[in-house]
């Protein structure tokens, strides 16, 4: 029996067609093709061979990295890829994190969302095919999460018509931005603008960095590499300090924000506005955060339908071994992620159609849902990379020791991933912002005031007594009205709650500062019943506009919806419980629910990750590969090691001979 055999019979066993889930991820058919299109370009090309990632020392991935960047640039523009969307798809497809991803991911679109007209028409054209490296420094030594407190400044100076960047402290020195240590020619440069003593805070600014002669960092500018990292190796994270450099005052990003000449300050319409490339880049991790976790799901399945290994307790052991993916316990540690790689599906596709619909807005002078779009992105990139580090570290652990191997591709893709944790805002420290905006929900509420917005009308939602029952009553626990009815109420108690006890506390004389600092400890919880609601709400829209376009595919889909929602509900019990909710025979019926699910989703456990679509290339892992070839290629993966490149070590005559052959 060959190895690719045992992924070949779980294929025959799928309920749905592969290829029709496949498209509806994608986007479609013809987004589809298109896309495998692309990836083929970087898949074929020999330049973007990914086998030695794991075997490089950090210079030669930096070094890496530049030979891919530049590669890319002139492989799109050969191709002919021109419009953002393939960009994205080849630039994924790479898959390495290199030195010049920020120009993309954040230099690029802060100077198309923040720079006026006459500022994009002279940067732009520099910057979109690669004529500058540019990356976005904000981040400080002492200041990350916290923009408000970043301490370079820009001085107008009404004289010159220059703004004066400088760093006045150890602790304004800009620390963390990618390839800002070698790689990046310019910055769009948070900072706080000066004019005549007076802080008008953060702001952005276009600032030129090294020369585009001989690469040199220009005079008052100090910069390099802020030295190895858990992951993101091949990226030149940096560090900067200014000394009084000047810059034109053309240079301040004006679309919303505006400077005279003669110093006179024009405010954005809305304070929101500054932080527009911080959403972009969280709505964009809430997107992509599916596709992160699927990678991990894929390898994890795909291995364990694989690998055989032990009995169950009180079988006969003899005869062939199990297949891991049988095990109930694995079962019960995977397909939770696998539900929440299609949950999340679903939830960044209306995040995206979110982004663009509130942007649109803003263009035309409307911002009635920044609020809730800043609020919903803040609380929903914190739990999707919580879940997605989480999950991706629990799939490594369930490969058991080949899991530790770097090729197992689960290695690398934690310790790129796990940083979103604190990237684009601290996640504990985002929580809050989520948190706030509830609270000025619920305080309209009280005034009276109509809640409008569809996203925190739970706030309102009404009891239904048939659920706070004690009694054996039979409820139908996949019937999704009565899954966001139990999801609502207990987002709602638990919001509430929350803010009684705040304002009681604001009530009986305390600082609301210290009040606010005193509830902390009880806001992940509130938070995640709110986003586990918007995710959950978001995979069942989901599922019925999958019954217009796909109607095949809706069975699958709803067991997938379901078990992602009561897994949930299981997960925080006691939510439910503790206030009557749901009753301890209610709990034993979930309980028996979310086991009929998991044995109905086992048989399509493989075609469900298949569906993700992901090469070997991209996955780079032996245990993951298509073919299920596992064992062939963990033997073949030892030829890189530079350790076997020589038979015997170098060292041996230094060291082990003297010791073998030693006397004593």
């Amino acid at each position: 029996m060959s190895s690719a055999s045992p992924l070949e019979k779980e294929r025959k066993q799928a309920s749905f067609d592969v290829r029709s889930m496949t498209y509806l991820l994608e986007g479609g058919e013809e987004k589809c093709k298109r896309r495998e299109k692309v990836r083929k370009y970087v898949e074929e090309d020999p330049v973007f061979r990914n086998d030695d990632r794991y075997t490089l020392d950090r210079y030669s991935l930096y070094k890496r990295g530049l030979e891919k960047s530049k590669h890319l640039v002139n492989r799109v523009q050969e191709i002919g890829l021109g419009n953002r969307e393939d960009l994205e798809v080849f630039w994924d497809a790479v898959d390495m994190n290199l030195p010049t991803n920020l120009h993309y991911a954040m230099f690029v679109p802060t100077i198309m969302g923040q720079a006026s007209v006459e500022q994009q028409s002279e940067w732009l054209p520099l910057a979109l095919p690669f004529k500058i490296y540019g990356t976005y420094a904000q981040t400080e030594l002492g200041h990350g999460t916290n923009v408000a407190g970043i301490e370079t400044t820009a001085t107008y100076d009404k004289s010159t018509k220059e703004f004066v960047i400088n760093s006045p402290t150890v602790t304004s020195t800009k620390w963390w931005p990618g390839g800002l240590g070698k790689t990046s020619t310019h910055c769009v440069l948070m900072a706080r603008l000066i004019i005549d003593d007076k802080d008008y805070g953060v702001h952005a600014f276009y600032v030129q960095l090294r020369s585009l002669e001989d690469h040199m960092p220009l005079p008052g500018i100090t910069l390099g590499d802020i030295g190895p990292k858990m992951g993101y190796e091949a990226v030149d994270n940096g560090y900067l300090r200014f000394d009084h450099v000047r810059i034109p005052l053309f240079n301040m990003l004006a679309k919303y924000a505006q400077v005279s000449e003669d110093g006179v300050y024009s405010k954005p319409p809305h304070d929101k506005l500054s932080y527009g490339t911080m959403v972009f880049v969280r709505a964009h991790l809430i997107a992509t955060a599916s596709v992160t976790l699927s990678r991990a799901i894929t390898i994890a399945i795909r291995y364990s339908a694989v690998r055989k290994q032990g009995y169950v307790i009180g079988a006969e052991k003899k005869g062939e071994e199990m297949t891991v993916l049988d095990f109930g316990l694995q079962q019960a540690r995977l397909f939770p992620m696998l539900a929440e790689s299609y949950a999340l599906h679903f939830t960044g596709a209306f995040m995206k159609k979110f982004y663009v619909t509130v942007t649109s807005g803003i263009q035309q002078g409307n911002f009635d849902q920044l609020a809730e779009m800043h609020a919903t992105a803040a609380g929903l990139k914190a739990y999707s990379t919580w879940k997605v580090s989480n999950g991706i570290e629990e799939c490594r652990k369930s490969c058991g020791g080949h899991g530790y191997l770097l090729v197992s591709g689960l290695v690398h893709l934690f310790a790129d991933y796990v940083p979103a944790c604190t990237y684009e805002g601290d996640n504990y420290v985002l929580i809050q912002q989520t948190v706030k905006y509830l609270f000025k929900i619920c305080e309209s509420i009280q005034r009276q005031e109509k809640v409008t917005v569809e996203s925190v009308s739970y706030l309102v939602e009404q009891e239904d007594p048939s659920l706070h029952t004690s009694s054996k009553q039979k409820v139908n626990w996949c019937d999704p009205n009565v899954q966001l009815k139990l999801l609502k109420l207990r987002a709602k108690r638990l919001v509430w709650e929350i803010f009684d006890e705040y304002s009681a506390l604001v009530q009986s004389g305390l600082e609301p500062s210290q009040a606010w600092n005193r509830m902390q400890p009880l806001y992940p919880r509130a938070v995640n019943a709110h986003c586990v609601l918007y995710i959950a709400s978001c995979f069942i829209d989901g599922v019925k506009s999958t019954n217009e376009s796909s109607p095949s595919l809706v069975p699958v889909l709803a067991r997938l919806s379901n078990f992602y929602i009561l897994h949930q509900i299981e997960q925080s019990m006691v939510d439910f419980v503790e206030v009557g909710m749901i009753s301890r025979e209610q709990q034993l019926q979930i309980r028996q629910q979310k086991q009929t699910l998991m044995s109905e989703i086992r048989p399509d456990a493989v075609p469900l990750v298949d569906a993700f679509n992901h090469s070997d290339h991209l996955l780079n892992s032996a245990l993951g590969r298509y073919d299920g070839r596992v064992y062939e290629a963990l033997l073949e993966s030892t030829k890189n090691e530079p350790l076997n490149h020589t038979p015997v070590p170098r060292g041996y005559e230094e060291f082990i001979r003297p010791m073998v052959h030693s006397k004593l």
